[in-house]
């Protein structure tokens, strides 16, 4: 029987979630250090995420590593695709 080549396609999601976390958490600092924090909104929010590194910073990390997993099924799947490519 002939095996079907199926493309994959690597999802980059988990990457970009995991680095918007990552730069909100910077922007929220660096608003905190600045006058800006005088607007009840933007302080109430700031402080909101200033409050919550630690959880945001982990869900970044779990974030990253399913992509790093993900890196690593797409990077075994296409060394198996090519394997199949060069035997027939």
């Amino acid at each position: 029987m002939h095996e079907e080549i199926i493309k994959y396609k690597l999802s980059k999601k988990y990457l970009y979630t995991s680095l918007s976390i990552l730069c909100l958490i910077f922007v929220c600092v660096i608003v905190r250090l600045t006058p800006m924090t005088n607007n009840y909104w933007l302080n109430f929010f700031t402080i909101l995420i200033v409050k919550n590194i630690f959880s945001l910073s982990v869900i970044s990390i779990f974030s990253f590593s399913i992509f790093i997993i993900e890196l690593m099924k797409y990077k075994q799947k296409t060394n198996h695709e090519k394997g199949v490519e060069e035997n027939g």
